[in-house]
């Protein structure tokens, strides 16, 4: 049984690899050719400066709609090419899993020990070398509470009946699991902004008259009426940078 869950794990681990190797190489193209047709048009928006061509900017629209089309091939592609990175992981993962390498996995659980527990210290549930290092698979810190919530407490006989209930249904489904997985993984950035988001929302508002939330509407509006009114030299450069600045500082409207 061990043998079988291993050699599918090497076959997509496999599988995944080979498909990563030929979107790198589509991925080199398309920046090369991005970049070519940059350098063509700024050049070509130089020379028509320098000679004075009558509507010059016209005659590359066809090329910035190419860029623009290579622009989101390129950024689809490097989605693709990080989802299959993060499938690459998943079964390299699983595969020291099941060599019974996983005490090297970094989430331990150590942060939900508690030595008042009645029984997680004794059973070595959080920790190095515990239960929760050997099948935590979550790529959310909400999704490391509620595993350490669903090992901290006592279920009943119902919650216990659901739950065998969701493993039988998920344990054939290997391919939608992996799939689900590598679509959170790299969450480590968004789960600071979560938790700066949890703290912004519990601090004390900025703007609490409603008098003064009408400014942070109409700050994006003046400000982008100044940026056209510079792109006319009417308004100098500086005007605009001041209005952009602070609405840096300012919350967003709500």
């Amino acid at each position: 049984m061990t043998e079988d869950i291993k050699k599918e794990y090497l076959v997509r681990k496999k599988k995944y690899e080979g498909e990563y190797i030929e979107l790198k190489k589509k991925d080199n193209i398309l920046a090369l050719q991005r970049g070519l047709i940059a350098i063509l048009s700024i050049g070509f928006l130089i020379f028509g400066y320098l000679k004075e061509i009558t509507l010059f900017p016209i005659y590359i629209l066809p090329a910035l709609v190419l860029f623009v089309y290579l622009v989101i091939q390129h950024n689809r592609i490097k989605k693709r090419i990080q989802f299959l990175q993060n499938l690459i992981q998943i079964n390299k993962i699983s595969l020291l899993r099941l060599e019974g390498k996983w005490t090297s996995f970094d989430k331990s659980g150590k942060e939900f020990m508690n030595p008042d527990h009645p029984y997680s210290g004794d059973l070595n549930i959080f920790g190095q070398g515990s239960l929760y290092q050997y099948i935590n698979s979550t790529t959310f810190f909400m999704g490391e509470e509620a595993l350490a919530n669903s090992l901290s407490h006592q279920p009943d006989y119902q919650e216990i009946g659901l739950r065998q209930q969701a493993i039988e249904e998920l344990a054939p489904r290997l391919d939608w699991r992996q799939q689900f997985q590598a679509s959170g993984m790299g969450s480590e950035k968004k789960n600071n902004n979560i938790r700066g988001l949890l703290k912004w929302s519990r601090e004390q508002p900025l703007l609490e008259e409603r008098k003064y939330i009408y400014l942070v509407w109409l700050l994006p509006v003046t400000t982008a009426l100044l940026i056209l009114l510079m792109a006319l030299r009417i308004v100098p450069t500086y005007i605009p940078l001041i209005f952009l600045t602070t609405r840096l500082y300012l919350p967003p409207p709500v």
